[in-house]
């Protein structure tokens, strides 16, 4: 009888193509114990009674392995160690599979790792979605080589700093395991991966890549015999596994350059209606909505604006040229523009970005506009969604000295409105800061750690 995949316990992870035979009681805790007493004693104790997959038809097998996939998906987020654990069960889990059916004289068919890659996300691929020249020529080789990649004993990619700048283009702050996207994941995230992916690779120019992929869909595979390298060491590398994953999902080699110019057209949108080109109320704020309908990024940073050849947009003294989106929203004190842009998902994080959408909350609450402005006032709910719901998540993840530049930030603006402009200043501001002070002094931001004088400035 099959164990129930529920409780089954498959030991350690182990890379799928082994096929070496372990007798061990590791390799075989899903037995019953009826099955374990045989084994070890096969003299003494009759052989339990068992249904083979050989009895079973052969749909109902590929609904087993289907039915474990799920089973082992993880729960957690994809960047999380129980997802690393989950996923390499269900390696093990193949692997014992496979043996179990040859034991029984069924062959392990090649299709049953296509429904096993349902375990690392709820994405199973179509019977022929392989690309035609991918260097997997099974869905075996694929899974393998995927199962291989969570092994701590091998490197997310051939070489591990091609994997950190793969991680630091895609904008992760920690490993992950990167084909693990669901079926929920939008098309921009996608097409950011796969660009990631390419420019991971610094050797080649992306227009080399772009048609390397034409190529992977249009030529078939040709197979190079190497003299003395087995042809187990010449299937595809994690990189490629992780590339024919993404096209599988549908991430698209030409997309980015569809999203850039969405995020410079929601960029070039805002200026337009601090400058008064396109007024807010004639049409400016509209205009910035259907692009964020369309899929602009509302935490776009402005880092391919200069590329763009667009004039640097109006900012106060000390600012960057191209403030990152939400920075510029708070420049605008256009309260609607900042909530459609909340709405829309807007966050910092990188660390000269979180200080300086703190910096330009300091510059606006030291401006009576901020709060007084008689078209757009930006009101309490607006300016605590800025402090509390973007900025103080995003200031625990600073180390160093950008705690205490964060902490001279607070301070300046604190003593502005609640000392000297306390007369003229709304109650509702004071308290919106003395709030941060006491939260800041919960969360250690008075406290040593920002000290190191080797830390980055």
């Amino acid at each position: 009888m099959l164990p129930p995949l529920a409780g089954l316990a498959l030991g350690t992870p182990t890379a799928v193509g082994n096929d070496d035979d372990d007798d061990s009681d590791v390799e075989h805790e899903y037995e019953r114990l009826d099955q374990r007493a045989h084994r070890k004693f096969p003299t003494l104790m009759p052989a339990p009674e068992t249904l083979k997959l050989t009895d079973l038809p052969h749909p109902l097998v590929g609904i087993i392995v289907e039915q474990a996939a799920k089973a082992a998906r993880p729960a957690g987020p994809m960047d999380s160690e129980e997802s690393k654990d989950s996923v390499l069960s269900m390696c093990t889990w193949m692997k014992s599979f496979c043996r179990a059916a040859k034991v029984q004289g069924l062959p392990c068919d090649d299709d049953w790792f296509r429904l096993a890659l349902g375990a690392f996300s709820d994405f199973v691929p179509e019977k022929n979605a392989m690309p035609m020249g991918s260097r997997f020529r099974t869905w075996r080789d694929l899974f393998g080589r995927l199962c291989d990649t969570l092994n701590d004993k091998y490197n997310s990619f051939p070489h591990d700093q091609l994997s950190m700048n793969f991680i630091r283009r895609y904008g992760g702050t920690v490993p992950f395991w990167h084909w693990n996207w669901w079926s929920s994941t939008s098309q921009r995230d996608l097409d950011r991966a796969i660009r990631a992916l390419f420019e991971a690779y610094p050797s080649k120019s992306l227009a080399d890549m772009q048609e390397e992929v034409r190529t992977l869909y249009h030529s078939p595979y040709l197979h190079v015999v190497v003299s003395g390298i087995p042809d187990r060491f010449c299937r595809g590398s994690s990189w490629d596994a992780l590339l024919i994953m993404l096209l599988m999902r549908g991430a698209n080699p030409h997309g980015w350059e569809h999203w850039n110019d969405l995020d410079v057209q929601l960029y070039a949108a805002i200026v337009r209606g601090m400058t008064l080109q396109l007024p807010w109320e004639e049409g400016g704020e509209e205009r910035i909505r259907e692009l964020l309908r369309d899929g602009a990024n509302p935490s776009y940073n402005g880092s391919t604006m200069l590329a763009a050849r667009f004039p640097a947009p109006p900012t106060p003294p000390g600012a960057r040229a191209y403030p990152p989106v939400l920075q510029l929203g708070v420049y605008s004190t256009n309260v609607h523009l900042l909530n459609a842009l909340l709405d829309a998902g807007a966050n910092v994080s990188e660390r000269e970005d979180v200080i300086g959408l703190f910096r330009a909350l300091k510059w606006a609450t030291q401006r009576p506009g901020w709060w007084s402005n008689e078209r757009f006032p930006v009101d309490r709910a607006t300016t605590e969604r800025l402090l509390v719901d973007v900025l103080r998540p995003a200031l625990l993840t600073l180390r160093g000295i950008s705690r205490e530049h964060a902490r001279n930030v607070l301070d300046q603006a604190y003593e502005t409105v609640c000392s000297e402009n306390y007369d003229i200043s709304p109650n509702w501001l004071c308290e919106a800061w003395y709030a941060m002070m006491q939260w800041a002094e919960e969360n250690g931001f008075d406290e040593a750690a920002y000290e190191s004088s080797s830390e980055e400035d």
